[in-house]
């Protein structure tokens, strides 16, 4: 019978894939070719859906992977101060997905913008079951909205429901590899099924007693867009703890902050009761929101509660 040479084994060519799948040991990789499953050592590779990876180019799909390239950013969850946990990476962009029911947290919104800001990703507002808002709703979450688009934040009104602003959300995401984040039950699964047209994306109704939604995703994976691209399906949160990102950069993470960081009259300045304050005197004349102002406190104040 004849074997290949060990010499031949070792320079068996490599090629680059697109991890689309990520478990404890292995790791799913589509390549131009195919789709394999590689073994992977997380004591040697913490790998994420979204990576590029280099693998050896084999019949044997168990070569494991030689090089992870580098990310343009990763998104992380924070369990505990001691406790992170890596959910996808190179984002583009990541869309942050909430509905009136349930009900929705601006603070939880500002929570993956600070995110979004000091990691280098460009987040999307998308406000789903636009169907369910009654008229004194509709004011309300579009005022909210009006926040965030006033100071350059794209958002889109849709509902998967009737398919109003799906079109435009879809072109949008095209050729990019984007990530649905928010809060459980706000849809997240059900517009992935309709983004990409895969079927077996998991979806789950609201808890009827609580109002929660139920977790309907259980891992991260990456599913391809019907307009191109990628979308990764991630987990739903009911919160979104931040302490990955140091306390002191919390206000680079409001980007209407940045022209004011630095006037203050003193260096160190946590921008909440110091004297002579520049954000806090820019509350006075309108320029920064008083709402999310008090966001950014009370994500301060979370700093210092644990």
């Amino acid at each position: 019978m004849r074997t290949t040479p060990r010499s031949a084994q070792m320079s068996r060519p490599l090629v680059q894939g697109l991890v689309v799948g990520a478990h404890r040991s292995r790791i799913e990789v589509q390549t131009r070719q195919r789709r394999v499953s590689v073994p992977v050592s997380t004591s040697k590779h913490r790998i994420v859906v979204g990576d590029q990876v280099v693998i050896h180019d084999a019949d044997s799909p168990n070569s494991g992977v030689q090089e992870v390239l580098p990310r343009s950013n990763l998104l992380v969850r924070s369990k505990g101060s001691n406790d992170t946990r890596p959910i996808a990476a190179n984002v583009d962009p990541l869309v942050v997905v909430f509905a009136p029911k349930p009900q929705y947290s601006t603070d939880l919104i500002d929570r993956y913008l600070v995110v979004a800001e000091t990691s280098s990703m460009v987040p999307i507002l998308v406000l789903n079951k636009s169907d369910l808002l009654t008229d004194e709703q509709r004011a309300e979450m579009l005022a909210d909205l009006e926040i965030y688009t006033r100071i350059g934040y794209e958002a889109f009104t849709i509902s998967v429901k009737t398919g109003d602003g799906l079109a435009a959300l879809s072109w949008r995401l095209a050729s990019r590899q984007a990530v649905l984040v928010g809060q459980s039950g706000a849809g997240k699964s059900s517009l992935g099924k309709r983004l990409t047209g895969d079927h077996e994306i998991a979806t789950g109704a609201l808890s009827e007693r609580r109002g929660h939604g139920r977790h309907t995703t259980s891992a991260s994976r990456l599913h391809p867009l019907v307009t191109d691209g990628y979308l990764i399906d991630t987990p739903g949160v009911r919160d979104f703890a931040l302490w990955h990102v140091p306390e002191n950069d919390i206000a680079s993470g409001f980007r209407e902050f940045l022209p004011l960081l630095g006037q203050c009259r003193f260096g160190d300045c946590r921008h909440l009761d110091e004297p002579d304050c520049a954000l806090t005197s820019a509350l006075v004349n309108g320029t920064v929101s008083v709402k999310r102002y008090q966001s950014y406190r009370r994500l301060r104040e979370t700093y210092t509660d644990d």
